[in-house]
C-alpha cells in the first residue's frame, strides 16, 4: 500500500510546499515511482484514516483500557506488572522511577558494607604487620645477644683448652719426670 499522506508529509517538511494528495501521485507517476496501474487501482493507495473511519485526523489521544474493557478482579494487584496496566502513565513512570531509586539505595547499601570491610581488611593489615615489625625487632635483638654469647663461649673454650692442656703437661712433666 502506498501511503501518500506520508509521501506528502516528507515533501512538505523537506520543500515547504503543501500538495494536495491527487498531485503527490501525479508526481510519482511521473517520476516512476509508482506505475499508472498502481496509481489507478484504489486498493493500493492510502489516503488516509477517512477510509477506515469516521474522521480523517490521527490523534494521539490514550484511551484507557479500563473504560471499555470488563475484566475481572485479577488476584495479585500489588504485583507491579499487573499494577502497570491500571495505572496512568505518570504514576507508571514514577513507579518505575522509585525502582530504580531502590536498587540505587540497595547499591549505595552494598558500597557502604564493602567500604566497611575493606577498612577492616586493612585494620588487621596495620595490626600483622605492627606484630611482624615487633618480632623482627626481637629476633634482630636475640641474634645480636646470640652472637655476644658465641663470641664470649669462644673465647672461654679456648681458655679451657688451654688450661687442659697446660694442666696435662704438667701432670706429665711431674709423673715422668723431666726428659
Amino acid at each position: 500500500m502506498i501511503n501518500l499522506i506520508y509521501i506528502r508529509a516528507a515533501i512538505l517538511e523537506n520543500t515547504g510546499v503543501a500538495l494536495p494528495v491527487e498531485r503527490v501521485l501525479e508526481l510519482l507517476v511521473e517520476e516512476g515511482l509508482v506505475t499508472p496501474a498502481q496509481a489507478s487501482n484504489d486498493a493500493l493507495i492510502f489516503r488516509g484514516y477517512g477510509e477506515f473511519f469516521e474522521h480523517d485526523l490521527a490523534t494521539t489521544s490514550v484511551e484507557k483500557a479500563a473504560d471499555y474493557i470488563n475484566l475481572p478482579p485479577l488476584r495479585g494487584r500489588n504485583n507491579p506488572h499487573i499494577r502497570m496496566l491500571f495505572m496512568p502513565a505518570d504514576e507508571v513512570r514514577l513507579d518505575r522511577i522509585e525502582g530504580k531509586l531502590d536498587k540505587l539505595s540497595e547499591a549505595i547499601n552494598a558500597l557502604a558494607r564493602l567500604e566497611e570491610r575493606t577498612v577492616t581488611i586493612f585494620r588487621r593489615m596495620d595490626a600483622s604487620e605492627t606484630v611482624s615489625l615487633q618480632h623482627a625487632v626481637t629476633l634482630r635483638t636475640l641474634e645480636e645477644t646470640s652472637a655476644g654469647r658465641g663470641q664470649t663461649m669462644r673465647l672461654l673454650e679456648r681458655v679451657w683448652w688451654i688450661v687442659f692442656t697446660a694442666s696435662v703437661g704438667a701432670a706429665l712433666f711431674y709423673t715422668k719426670g723431666s726428659p
